[in-house]
């Protein structure tokens, strides 16, 4: 599905906002992380954009950022910021992990 993704858009942003009280998550500064809607299962944000710039057979671009916290701290981050804060990942076969990851 991932590689589907980056054959289809030129231009992937995925705001990883978590909150997995299933998975107990906590934010990397230990304290609580709080989903933005009151269920159990973490949440993101994807934006696919399509420019018809990119040749067929070509990958897109991938931005991603993480987000712990608070729920309103969340909400304030989501109505301050835009998408250029995100960090720029290479997705690696045969995977093709949105996620930032050490290989």
């Amino acid at each position: 599905m991932r590689w589907h993704l980056l054959q289809t858009f030129d231009h992937i942003y995925i705001v990883d906002l978590h909150g997995n009280s299933k998975k107990k998550e906590i934010s990397p500064d230990g304290s609580k992380d709080e989903n933005v809607f009151d269920i159990q299962t973490g949440t993101a944000i994807f934006i696919g954009v399509k420019t018809g710039k990119k040749k067929t057979g070509e990958c897109g671009e991938v931005f991603q950022i993480d987000q712990y916290g608070k729920r309103d701290a969340k909400y304030d981050w989501l109505e301050k910021n835009t998408l250029e804060t995100s960090a720029k990942l290479t997705p690696q076969a045969p995977y093709y992990f949105f996620t930032p990851r050490d290989s």
